[in-house]
């Protein structure tokens, strides 16, 4: 890379656990000792969301329970996933950040005993999958030659959502899909990438904004004027400056 190796102080490491985690492991003994250099690209499978429709204009907005869990499948789709409780809270603050920026709820909760008090539960759930072997084989060919070799490893990404009522009733699911390449070595990495501890969180933000959208547009959720509940939209004047 033309700037060298740029690091980022956003602790964000634990998004990065599946391929890329193997890879590292077996890569940095030689290469980093060697200042390797780690980029990463983001396959932007997904639309850009720069920013949520404003649903602020409506006198009451739905009260949400959050149900957020992050899960592992080092596998190769083998195996099912693992839920990982640290990754876990890590991955609720992150939704918090989207779900409190966009202000679409009147109120939101990760506490599983106001659920029943809250007028929709919103599952969601992310799963970090990739070969952990073939990071693993990548790694360690790359560390050999001490990075004159590159070597290359896929984080894919699964984003679960599901919507129920105060019953418990399911009222719609989604799922999305993204992924993050990341390579290792010492000269002969592609240029344009970026630090895994920014790509990774940034293509997370956008994946949970996109399902926030759709669950939108399908207008799943009741918004209420104050002269009744509906599941209107607001008037085009509302959403100025709202970029898909």
């Amino acid at each position: 890379m033309g700037d060298g190796c740029p690091t980022s102080k956003r602790e964000t490491g634990f998004f990065v656990m599946s391929s890329l985690a193997r890879l590292l492991v077996v890569a940095l003994p030689l290469t980093f000792l060697a200042a390797g250099c780690a980029a990463a690209f983001p396959k932007n499978q997904l639309p850009l969301v720069h920013q949520l429709p404003d649903k602020t204009g409506f006198t009451a907005r739905p009260s949400v329970f959050l149900d957020v869990r992050f899960s592992v499948d080092l596998s190769g789709g083998s195996s099912p996933p693992v839920r990982n409780n640290g990754a876990s809270e890590k991955f609720k603050q992150m939704v918090e950040e989207v779900t409190k920026i966009s202000r679409l709820f009147s109120r939101y909760t990760f506490d599983p005993g106001q659920s029943k008090d809250m007028d929709y539960t919103i599952e969601i759930e992310m799963v970090n999958s990739g070969s952990a072997g073939a990071a693993a084989a990548a790694g360690f060919i790359s560390g050999l030659s001490l990075g004159v070799i590159p070597a290359g490893a896929t984080d894919h990404y699964r984003l679960t959502g599901k919507v129920k009522d105060r019953n418990d009733k399911e009222l719609a699911s989604y799922v999305l899909e993204d992924a993050v390449t990341t390579w290792i070595g010492m000269w002969a990495i592609p240029s344009g990438g970026s630090p895994p501890a920014q790509v990774v969180p940034s293509v997370l933000d956008n994946m949970l904004r996109n399902l926030y959208q759709k669950i939108l547009s399908d207008e799943v959720l009741r918004y209420s004027w104050g002269d009744g509940g509906t599941r209107g939209t607001l008037p085009s004047s509302c959403f100025a400056g709202w970029r898909g």
